[in-house]
Formats: C-alpha cells, sequence, structure tokens
C-alpha cells in the first residue's frame, strides 16, 4: 500500500477492508489520549481523550503548529506552561517580559491553542477515579474480579470504552476508532492498557 502526504485515497482506505465503492464506508475516528493525577497517586488518576475525524485533526494541527511557532515554541505541555519551564523559560526573560508580561503571554499561548481546539470540531471527554474510594471498592474479594486493580489501566481502559461507545451510539458501527499517545515515559503503560483493553 502506499501513502501519501494527504493520508490514504479511498482505494486504499477500501482495499483495507475488502470493500468496494458501493459498500458502506467507513470513518476512521483518532482519539488522542492522556493521563493526570495529583503528584503521589493519592487523592485521584484522570485519564482523557480527544477524539476527531482525519480531516479535522489535520485542520487543528495545521493552526496549532502556527500558533506555536507564532511564539518560537515547538510544543505545549501545560506542566511547563504553568510553571514558565521547558518551552515556556523563555517569558521568565525578565527584559522582554517584565512581570507580569510573562505570565501574560504565556497564558495568551494557551488561550490561543484553547480556542484552536474548541473551534476544530473535535470532542473531548474524560474519567476521574477517587482512589481512596477505587482502592475500597478493589479490596472487596466478591467484587475485585469485576474491576482491574490498576487504577492507571482502569481509568485508560474506561476512558477508551467511553469514546467507542460514544461513536458507536452517536455514528453507527462501522467506524474503526485508533487510539494515539504521546511517546512519553508512560507510553508502555498506554499500550498495555489498550491490549488488556481490546
Amino acid at each position: 500500500m502506499c501513502a501519501n502526504s494527504q493520508g490514504l485515497t479511498a482505494r486504499e482506505l477500501m482495499s483495507l477492508f475488502d470493500s468496494g465503492y458501493r459498500d458502506v464506508a467507513v470513518m476512521l475516528y483518532r482519539a488522542y489520549i492522556d493521563d493526570s493525577s495529583d503528584g503521589k497517586h493519592q487523592v485521584v488518576m484522570v485519564a482523557g481523550a480527544i477524539v476527531g475525524t482525519h480531516q479535522q485533526w489535520m485542520k487543528l494541527r495545521k493552526k496549532w503548529k502556527k500558533r506555536l511557532k507564532q511564539d518560537g515554541l515547538d510544543y505545549f505541555r501545560s506542566s511547563e506552561y504553568r510553571s514558565l519551564r521547558g518551552q515556556f523559560q523563555k517569558f521568565c526573560n525578565p527584559i522582554k517580559y517584565p512581570i507580569p508580561r510573562g505570565s501574560e503571554a504565556a497564558k495568551a499561548v494557551r488561550d490561543d491553542l484553547d480556542e484552536i481546539i474548541r473551534t476544530s470540531g473535535v470532542m473531548g471527554m474524560s474519567n476521574v477515579i477517587p482512589l481512596e474510594m477505587f482502592r475500597g471498592i478493589v479490596s472487596v474479594p466478591e467484587i475485585r474480579h469485576r474491576f482491574n486493580p490498576d487504577p492507571f489501566s482502569a481509568v485508560m481502559q474506561a476512558v477508551m470504552r467511553d469514546v467507542v461507545m460514544y461513536i458507536r451510539k452517536h455514528f453507527g458501527d462501522n467506524h474503526l476508532i485508533s487510539f494515539v499517545s504521546d511517546d512519553g515515559p508512560n507510553a508502555h503503560l498506554y499500550l498495555k492498557a489498550y491490549q488488556d483493553f481490546k
């Protein structure tokens, strides 16, 4: 199969499903997933997904990169924005950004990126697991087998399930969903959660 910069052609896509042009078309949705928790993993575990079509993601990505480039940023990471570290360290320059201009400039970047997401047509969803309650539930022998005992995997699988259920409910069963994560330190955990989910 050949790929091009525009993605798959209709013929290539149909060949993946052994389909012809008169068959039902399948839409591929892409869900970008990520996790978060309190620093010591004592209060909550959170997983979120942003779901959209290829076309929605292409438009979003183009605007996103253009906005980052405007301030000389390579990527956006919330923790770096909040702490003015990493990519956002430049906003701490007291000559170029006297207080509070640095924080205001960083917030303008974040607000613009938020608006790009909000107007793109992609949809977000998340799950939160209160960890004290979760640990209490999985400690009960009679119901332990119903839950993944690892709260990280449990919350990731819950958000994956919700993405699948939403797509099926609103668009039917003839669609595919790819789950995408960054290649950070938790990437192997995302993969394991997905493999257990399938």
